[in-house]
Order: C-alpha cells, then structure tokens, then sequence
C-alpha cells in the first residue's frame, strides 16, 4: 500500500502464547537488498510462516536485521540448522546470523550474568588506550579497549576482557579507588559493566520518571530533533511554574524528538495537556500525555 508492505496473520488470543517467543528466529547481517518479501522466501520453505519483517531505518534503507516468526518449533530449529552461517543472502564479507529470538529482559538478565565489557570514567584527562590496557591487563587478557572524550572533554573508556571473572576482579579492585597514574590524587575512578545502550537509555528515563511528582509530569513528543530543553520550556512556561525540562537525547547529543515537562502543581499540567496536545508544531501535531 503505497509503497510499503502490509502483514496479515491470525490473531494470537492466548497471552502466554503471545509472548513465549514460540517458533521466533532473529536473524542479521542481511544483504542491504533484502527486503520482507524476500525474507519470505528465504525461510518459507522450512514450514508456515506467521509473520516475517525486516527492519528499516527511517529513511528506508535496511538495518540489515528481522524477525521471522514459524508456526512450529520445528520449522524455525530447520531454519537456524540451515541457514545460520550461510553467506548467500548475506551482507559482503559477512555470514548470515539465524538464532532463536530471546527477549529484551532475557537478553539483559544474561549479559549481567556474564559480562566481560567494563566502563569506566573519572580518570585522568591524559588516559588514552594504550593507558587503558597499562592498568587493566593485570586482571587478565584483554581482547579490546578504548578511551574517548565526550563533549566536555572529560575521558571514559570500555574495556573488554577474554573472561567474565576478570571484569569481576577489574570492578572489585579498582571501582571507587584513587589509582596512583590513573586518576588525580582526589580522585576515585568508576568501573561497572558497561550497559548496552538501550539498556542504558530505559534506565535513566526510569530515574528521571521517579524524581517527577505522578500528574505533575508531561510526555511531549513530535518535535524537532534541533529541539533543546530551553525550547521546550519555552512552550509549556505559559501554563505555570515548571519544575523541571528535560529532551531526550541520543549517544551523539541530536534530539531524539521526545522529553518531558513537569509542573510544580496538577492543575497546571493538566491545563498543558488540554491546550497542546493536538497543537501543530512546524507542520506536525505535537502528542502531550500524562507520562506514565
């Protein structure tokens, strides 16, 4: 329709059916061509397929990853047998990842179970990678590292370990301690598991939601990446004393369209949501909800 695939598939009643994951495979490295149609045809041959999807960045173009979704357990263990490995439909120099589809907690539960990636930060402003590995080697083999800066030149770094003990002993001898060469005298270095980012992300909007008054506090979405907090404010100041303004932003500091208002009083926000929710912005209407 218009250019854009639509699905169909039977309605799954059953919740726990829903969201066992049953049948799911997640498969990447796809060749930049491949499309859900022909994902399709890729995995069609190995039993009945419920639904199938490549994902796509907003412009179009392919985020060389989807989901394929077997009416059996069987058809999608054929797939991964098959098809994992296979260098056909795959992206250049790449092999086509097949596996079972495990869920976003899941996926989390185990990386905290087993992580070797540490972060770490609050360390000299002269650290660079070879320093990294310098301090970090004596707790075991390291398979890589690195240091950056963020924008206020302050110096981070990962650094990942061959076992998970290793980031273990890293974390438990190194977190919290002034380390002569590593960090200033008055100083104490930060070395946790490094969180993936969307991890991370779910984490500090769960912080920031616990700090807001529930009903005081406004989800506003739809507007301009160039948007900054400053900017928001401005739209909502008319309504009443804002306690606080805050617009999501990715790794590289570009608005991600979305942040939040909170007001000192419930009466003010709801006056906000009545008045800019619907209230076109540039060209498009701005969403406003009672963040949740």
């Amino acid at each position: 329709v218009e250019g854009r695939h639509i699905r169909l598939m039977y309605q799954q009643r059953d919740p726990t059916a829903r969201y066992s994951g049953s049948g799911n495979i997640f498969v990447k490295n796809l060749g930049d061509s491949v499309d859900s149609e022909k994902l399709h045809d890729l995995f069609k041959d190995f039993g009945a397929v419920l639904s199938c999807k490549v994902m796509n960045n907003e412009d179009g173009t392919s985020r060389r990853y989807g989901f394929v979704h077997f009416k059996t357990d069987d058809a999608a263990d054929k797939a991964i047998t098959k098809l994992n490995g296979n260098k056909e439909t795959a992206a250049e120099n790449e092999s086509l990842y097949v596996a079972h589809f495990i869920r976003r907690n899941a996926r989390i539960a185990a990386l905290m179970l087993n992580f070797t990636n540490v972060y770490i930060k609050q360390v000299l402003p002269t650290i660079d990678q070879a320093a990294i590995e310098k301090f970090f080697s004596k707790f075991g083999g390291i398979t890589s590292a690195c240091a950056k800066k963020d924008r206020k030149g302050r110096v981070f770094a990962f650094c990942n370990f061959d076992k998970h003990e290793n980031a273990v002993k890293a974390i438990e001898e190194f977190h919290e301690k002034s380390v002569a060469g590593l960090t200033a005298t008055d100083e104490h270095v930060y070395v946790q598991r490094a969180q993936p980012r969307n991890e991370r992300l779910v984490e500090l909007r769960s912080k920031y939601m616990q700090r807001q008054s529930l009903g005081h506090n406004l989800y506003v979405r739809n507007f301009s990446p160039e948007f900054k907090d400053e900017d928001l404010k401005e739209l909502f100041v008319e309504f009443g004393e804002i306690k606080s303004c805050k617009v999501m932003v990715d790794e590289k500091g570009t608005g991600r369209g979305f942040g939040f208002v909170s007001f000192a009083q419930t009466e003010q926000a709801n006056a906000a949501l009545r008045e800019m929710n619907g209230r076109m912005l540039n060209g498009k209407p701005l969403v406003v909800n009672i963040a949740q």
